[in-house]
């Protein structure tokens, strides 16, 4: 192995079901310049020790593209543990859930690497030491936050948006034939949120959806889950049978997108109704608007008056589609001071600041528009949520994926070969590494003398 290649242990903190792979090429790539790299993931019994997140399918390490990737799929914690002793490097994807590793990266010597592999907004960033950001937006986020000095922080783009450059796998036609839309007319998907969100005014803001776009007779109503919806993820949550999905027992009979067609569905979708999903910023890269419903009914505490916290709301609150504000309060932020009662809206100002400081105070955008549930109706008949100013979707896609040219993994590639060269970095990875071929010498010395004193009691014995 060359002096500048180095163990890199490249981790898929949780699955992602249709986006499984998304690291795979980066493995591929930083193989191909000569490291020894390991990629790893949980898989079922991980939940036995608290893991919260969605694991792995057991059979997916035997996959070829996997195993030639060196996959290795982690049931308890110690045995991620052991990988990140193995490693010099460890490269660390949206990792919520997994601040006590990271600290024991650290606490080892390891250097860590945030790798933003996954769609979304949030940022979980514990001990790194350099940042491969999906954004110049989440860069913004952490450098306002105080996480990151700017010089730590690389924007690479995300892995997992490096499919979304690909043509589509199915053809309109196909797609609708799938789905038994009708290819000539209108695709309406209705995208859902974390099934741990699904408190009861949330289920029946899902009825009520899904109930007035089928009404829509020149629209064709599809579902597309949440992650987590899929592997039935936090589904104890809100509801008592566990079996069926969310969307069979909330919307029966409405074809739900499955996970592999996710992009399929977000070529071939045409209004994307939403109430609060982060997938609006992979919409762009499709150059699709996305319709957000009651956007501000969704930062309800639990237990809070639905009914009476919505009927305080200004309305009308539809305005023509463009870019918008999506955190804190969607287009509610020019209203706030119309809602009468005093209690709401201290209660919606509340939700504004608590938002805004949560992302550095660098609000969130999406393109499309918000609109009420009861607007709902008659922006789906006049075809108002349509948008297609291409100049605007592009400097969308610049400031929040990033080039969105399929490229991100070979510069997460160039982030990860570059530690050996870094100047702060390099001495810590040369300290890993003697640390690491002294630990090679104790266990040789250590097994040199049990075959020593096993030898003896043989011989002693054969004397006896």
């Amino acid at each position: 192995m060359a002096m500048s290649a180095m163990r890199i242990l490249v981790i898929s903190p949780t699955a992602v079901p249709g986006h499984e792979q998304r690291n795979l090429q980066l493995v591929r790539e930083l193989i191909d310049r000569g490291h020894d790299v390991v990629h790893a993931g949980p898989t079922d019994g991980l939940e036995r020790h608290g893991f919260t997140q969605i694991p792995f399918s057991p059979d997916f390490a035997d996959r070829p593209e996997a195993r030639a990737c060196n996959t290795r799929l982690f049931a308890t914690w110690e045995e991620l543990a052991k990988l990140v002793i193995w490693s010099d490097v460890v490269v660390m994807g949206t990792a919520k859930g997994y601040r006590t590793v990271m600290d024991y990266a650290r606490k080892n010597d390891r250097i860590l690497i945030q790798n933003d592999d996954t769609g979304g907004i949030d940022q979980f960033t514990y001990n790194a030491d350099l940042v491969c950001a999906r954004s110049t937006w989440g860069r913004d986020v952490l450098v306002a936050l105080g996480s990151f000095a700017p010089e730590d922080i690389h924007v690479t783009g995300c892995v997992q948006f490096d499919r979304a450059v690909a043509p589509p796998r199915l053809s309109r036609d196909g797609f609708c034939r799938k789905y038994g839309c009708d290819p000539d007319k209108p695709v309406a998907v209705f995208m859902s949120t974390d099934p741990g969100g699904h408190f009861d005014h949330y289920k029946n803001y899902y009825k009520k959806v899904c109930r007035i776009v089928n009404d829509c007779c020149e629209i064709k109503l599809l579902i597309k889950p949440h992650p987590r919806e899929y592997g039935r993820n936090k589904q104890h949550f809100h509801y008592e049978n566990t079996t069926i999905p969310t969307w069979e027992q909330l919307a029966p009979g409405i074809p739900a997108c499955e996970s592999e067609d996710a992009y399929e569905c977000f070529h071939h979708g045409d209004v994307f109704i939403t109430r609060a999903s982060s997938s609006v910023i992979e919409l762009a890269m499709f150059g699709k608007p996305a319709l957000v419903v009651d956007a501000p009914e969704f930062w309800l505490r639990p237990g809070e008056d639905y009914d009476y916290f919505k009927k305080n709301f200004p309305g009308p609150r539809f305005s023509p589609p463009g870019r918008k504000s999506w955190l804190p309060m969607g287009v509610m932020t020019d209203l706030i001071d119309e809602i009468s009662d005093e209690n709401i809206r201290k209660r919606t100002r509340e939700i504004h600041y608590r938002l805004l400081r949560m992302y550095g105070w660098t609000p969130f955008e999406f393109i499309g528009s918000e609109c009420t549930l009861e607007e709902l109706p008659d922006i789906l008949d006049s075809k108002k949520y349509e948008f297609t100013d291409s100049r605007i979707f592009n400097d969308y896609v610049e400031r929040y994926c990033h080039h969105s040219d399929g490229k991100a993994y070979q510069r997460v590639a160039d982030v990860v070969s570059g530690v050996a060269q870094h100047p702060a970095l390099r001495e810590r990875l040369e300290r890993c590494r003697a640390g690491r071929r002294r630990q090679q010498v104790k266990h040789l010395v250590t097994a040199t003398v049990q075959r020593a004193r096993r030898a003896t009691r043989g011989i002693r014995q054969l004397m006896a």
